[in-house]
Parts: structure tokens; sequence; C-alpha cells
């Protein structure tokens, strides 16, 4: 499972990596937003359709899956 985690978190940083230097060269072109500053956030969420929760990844496979497996078994 750790390994999983570990991929997961390297593929995001790398996502992060490529949509800021997009964003930078984008704004290295449109001169009328070189001054300003910009952050990019990547979220890889899991959405449980049975109870309508959100959770972050690295959470999900943490905690073996929803919640709501838990309470319903």
């Amino acid at each position: 499972m750790t390994s999983r985690v570990e991929t997961i978190g390297r593929l995001r940083n790398r996502v992060t990596a490529v949509a800021e230097r997009a964003v930078a060269e984008f704004s290295e072109a449109d001169q009328s937003t070189e001054d300003d500053e910009h952050r990019v956030t990547v979220l890889v969420q899991v959405h449980c359709d049975q109870c309508n929760t959100q959770y972050p990844i690295t959470e999900f496979l943490r905690n073996g899956g929803c919640n709501c497996r838990s309470v319903d078994d």
C-alpha cells in the first residue's frame, strides 16, 4: 500500500511541476499577467457514491476505504 501512496505522490508532484511550467510560460507570453503570482494545486480525491463523502486519496487508502463501509458492516 505504501508504494502506491508514494507513486501517487510522485505523480501528483509531476503534474504540479508540469502545470506550474505551463502557467509560467503563459504568464511570460501574456504581458498583462506578468506581475501576477500563481500557485498550482493538484488534488487527488476519492468520492464515495454511497455516502457522498470525499477523501484525499492518501487518506482513503491508508484508512482502507470509506468510513461508511465500517458503519454498514
